[in-house]
């Protein structure tokens, strides 16, 4: 799903594509790394705890 839609982009003339992950989901990281998305910046929230 992810490549096609980095196709589709492409076919756009997009240049950049951006996106967000909570730091804790190992396995989304896993597959963005596989895309070669890489981290520019980071988000940092207070989140109330349970």
């Amino acid at each position: 799903m992810v490549t096609s839609l980095l196709a589709w982009a492409r076919g756009q003339e997009a240049a950049h594509a951006y996106l967000q992950v909570v730091a804790t989901n190992a396995a989304g990281i896993a597959l963005y790394r596989q895309l070669d998305f890489e981290v520019l910046y980071r988000y940092w929230y207070r989140v109330s705890p349970p």
